[in-house]
């Protein structure tokens, strides 16, 4: 389908999840008995500092007519972000916005993550809240890492476990463990895995049960 601008006025723009952009006539009948009318809809406004932009190209004739509708409505089209803010769509209004010096635009965001997303995100070394990565462990370095709240407890309960085995654990910058026995003995755990907090937490559990059994 051929993307083009329509009056925001008369017109809602919607994006679909291919970044095509549609307008869908305000007033229409909606709904399956059509009991209902298409009401003009609002986006909420996104800081233009919290978009993530990549390579990307401006269509001119887009850009242009995106001006025109402007001039006339004073209203912005809105951007299409995916669930990170990353811009995937209505890259010519985000060039007009910045052209006008806005702070903000509407925009369209996807509000889930794919599963490759997903997956990405768990792991990521986070350095600042992102996405469910809201509990900050200070690292080795003195950075902090983010991890998810589950993840976080799990890491508490492991050097609560630590301290009573007389082991010292410690976060490293890219998110496995240093541990550092009584003698001075240190084992890292967890480096090159999807998941050093359960590679922890499955040592300690290993390293319990031998002192267990020397007992």
């Amino acid at each position: 389908m051929k993307t083009e601008i329509k009056d925001i006025r008369e017109y809602n723009p919607e994006y679909r999840h291919d970044g095509t952009l549609v307008w869908k006539k305000i007033g229409e009948p909606v709904g399956k008995k059509g009991k209902h009318l298409r009401s003009k809809k609002q986006y909420p406004p996104i800081s233009i500092d919290k978009i993530k932009t990549g390579n990307y190209t401006v269509n001119g004739k887009l850009l242009e007519d995106s001006r025109v509708i402007y001039q006339e409505t004073k209203e912005m089209i809105p951007v299409y972000l995916d669930y990170f803010f990353n811009l995937i769509g209505g890259f010519e209004q985000y060039e007009l916005a910045k052209e006008l010096g806005l702070k903000k635009i509407p925009a369209q965001r996807i509000n889930k993550m794919t599963k490759k997303q997903q997956a990405q995100l768990r792991n990521t070394v986070s350095h600042e809240k992102t996405a469910n990565k809201v509990c900050p462990i200070k690292a080795s370095d003195g950075t902090y890492i983010y991890l998810s709240i589950n993840r976080y407890k799990k890491v508490k309960n492991a050097i609560r476990l630590a301290n009573e085995m007389n082991l010292i654990v410690c976060m490293l910058p890219d998110s496995s463990f240093s541990l550092v026995d009584k003698n001075g003995k240190e084992t890292i755990i967890g480096k090159n895995t999807g998941n050093p907090v359960y590679a922890l937490n499955k040592y300690l559990k290993k390293h319990q049960a031998q002192l267990e059994r020397k007992k």
